[in-house]
């Protein structure tokens, strides 16, 4: 696992994202100059209610799994999350989605059948429920950084006994 699956591995925790198991929604690109295989996001829901306590150490799948059980790569993929968990990076989601619900305010306020885009399902949706689902977005974010960065505050100590003699710190 190089620095490309670090970066995924923070962006997918920053965003509380799921979706990536052992059986689907996983893509990933070859680069030739390096020889490594390099994540691409896919298919992820993001900063829904359940995502928001989600730990830093989730796990749907075993590359996920065995990365966990490794504290180096973990101690490396913390420090890019921290990173990501900047005030200017949180504002500037939220921004994306004030900018985005705009752009498609219009449509959403004057289609009476919401339908989706994907089939033939109606969406329940009043116009002020798409406006209160905006600000619930936003505010999700907001609990999300504000989650993470208290995780990150924690310390974790683990401790090896090694032939009833040693000791180790990790």
């Amino acid at each position: 696992l190089g620095e490309p699956y670090l970066r995924f591995s923070a962006f997918m925790t920053l965003m509380g994202g799921a979706g990536t198991d052992n059986r689907h929604n996983h893509k990933y690109y070859l680069n030739p100059s390096n020889g490594i295989y390099e994540p691409i996001e896919w298919d992820t829901t993001f900063f829904t209610l359940s995502s928001l306590h989600r730990p830093l150490t989730y796990s749907q799948h075993d590359i996920d799994a065995l990365f966990f059980l490794t504290p180096h790569l973990v101690y490396q993929r913390n420090l890019i999350l921290n990173q990501y968990l900047s005030p200017e990076h949180e504002s500037a989601i939220i921004k994306k989605i004030i900018d985005r619900s705009e752009q498609i305010s219009y449509e959403i306020m004057h289609d009476k059948y919401k339908k989706n885009a994907a089939g033939s399902d109606t969406w329940v949706l009043t116009n002020g429920e798409w406006r209160d689902n905006v600000m619930q977005l936003q505010q999700r974010v907001s609990e999300r950084f504000s989650f993470l960065r208290k995780e990150l505050e924690k310390t974790n100590l683990t401790i090896f006994i090694i032939n009833n003699t040693t000791i180790v710190f990790d």
